[in-house]
C-alpha cells in the first residue's frame, strides 16, 4: 500500500505472539493513522484509524487471531515480514563435529552407496570462482587445502532452511567429521566471486570480475578463513573472522564413507521439507521433546 504525502516518516514496529514476529508499518495520513503489513506476494493487511493507539490495537488484534485460529499458515505464503521466533533445532558444528551437505535427488543413490568423494564440482560458476580464490591462497595456510577439491559443508543449518521452497528435489545430509582435516571460510565472500552471467554477461565484465577476486574477494577469503580445529576451539581471533563475513562453509578434502553420511530430510518438488530417518538423532538435545512441532512451524 502506497500512502504518498504522509505527514511523517513511517515508522516500523513489532509485535510477538507464540511463536511468530510481526513487522508492520504506522504511519499518519489525512487525519488517521494506518497500521499497514506489506505482503510482497499476495494481500496487504491494513488498518486505519484516527487515534494511534486503536489502529495498532485493531492490527495487533488481526495477527492475534490469525495465529490462534490456524489461518496465519495461509498468510505466510502472501510473503508478509514474518519472522518465526523459535530456538535453532539441529547440532551445530561445534557441538560435536556435525556437518550438513545438500545434493539434488539426481545424485543421492550414488551418495547413498558410494558415499561422499572430494573430486571438485562441474558446475562452471562454481569450478571458475575456486581457481581463482586458490591462486590467492597465502603461505601460512597448509598446502592440502585447495577450495577446488573441496567437499563443502553447512557448519550450522539455521531453522531458515526448513522454509517451503529453500531447495527443490534436493536431499540434506548430516556427515560426521570427526578426526577429518578442514577448513572454514566465509559463503558469502566466495558468492561474491562466482561466474555467473549475471556477474560476467561478456568478456570485459569477466576480466574485470578476475580482477575484483585478485584485488578484493580471493584474499580475503584467506585472511578471514581458519582450520576446523580452531573454529570448534573459538576464541576471540576465530570470533573477529565470523564477524568479520561469516565462516560459513567447511572445506573438506578426504572422502567420507557412505556409514558416517546420515540422510536427514528432503524437499520436494514443491520445494516442502520432509523429515528423513535420521533428522531426531542429530537434533539439539534441549528441543528434542517439542522439535516436531517446532519444525512444522517452517512447513506451509
Amino acid at each position: 500500500m502506497n500512502l504518498v504525502g504522509s505527514k511523517r516518516k513511517e515508522v516500523y514496529k513489532k509485535y510477538k505472539h507464540g511463536r511468530y514476529v510481526f513487522t508492520y508499518e504506522l504511519l499518519y495520513k489525512n487525519g488517521q493513522y494506518h497500521a499497514i503489513s506489506e505482503a510482497l506476494d499476495g494481500k496487504d493487511i491494513a488498518f486505519s484509524h484516527r487515534l494511534e493507539q486503536e489502529a495498532i490495537k485493531l492490527i495487533c488484534s488481526h495477527f492475534k487471531r490469525i495465529v490462534e485460529d490456524g489461518s496465519i499458515r495461509e498468510v505466510l505464503k502472501d510473503n508478509h515480514d514474518i519472522r518465526i521466533s523459535a530456538p535453532p533445532l539441529l547440532k551445530f558444528l561445534k557441538d560435536g563435529h556435525i556437518g550438513y551437505h545438500v545434493a539434488k535427488e539426481k545424485h543421492h543413490s550414488s551418495i547413498m552407496e558410494k558415499g561422499l568423494i572430494p573430486s571438485g564440482t562441474l558446475y562452471p560458476p562454481v569450478d571458475l570462482a575456486s581457481k581463482e580464490i586458490d591462486k590467492y591462497k597465502p603461505a601460512w595456510i597448509p598446502e592440502w587445502v585447495k577450495k577446488r577439491n573441496a567437499l563443502y559443508f553447512y557448519p550450522d543449518l539455521h531453522n531458515e532452511w526448513f522454509y517451503s521452497g529453500s531447495e527443490e528435489e534436493a536431499y540434506l545430509y548430516a556427515v560426521s567429521l570427526k578426526g577429518k582435516k578442514g577448513w572454514l571460510g566465509s559463503l558469502d565472500l566466495s558468492g561474491f566471486a562466482l561466474f555467473l552471467e549475471d556477474f560476467v554477461p561478456n568478456e570485459e565484465a569477466r576480466l574485470k570480475h578476475i580482477e575484483e577476486i585478485k584485488n578484493d574477494y580471493g584474499p580475503s577469503y584467506w585472511k578471514y578463513s581458519c582450520s576446523m580445529e580452531d573454529y570448534i576451539k573459538g576464541g576471540s581471533r576465530v570470533k573477529k573472522k565470523e564477524n568479520a563475513y561469516g565462516l560459513s562453509e567447511v572445506l573438506i578434502f578426504e572422502p567420507i564413507p557412505k556409514a558416517e553420511v546420515f540422510e536427514i530430510g528432503y524437499w520436494n518438488k514443491e520445494g516442502m521439507f520432509i523429515e528423513g530417518p535420521h533428522f531426531s538423532k542429530f537434533v539439539r538435545e534441549e528441543v528434542k521433546h517439542c522439535y516436531k512441532e517446532l519444525l512444522q512451524l517452517y512447513l506451509y
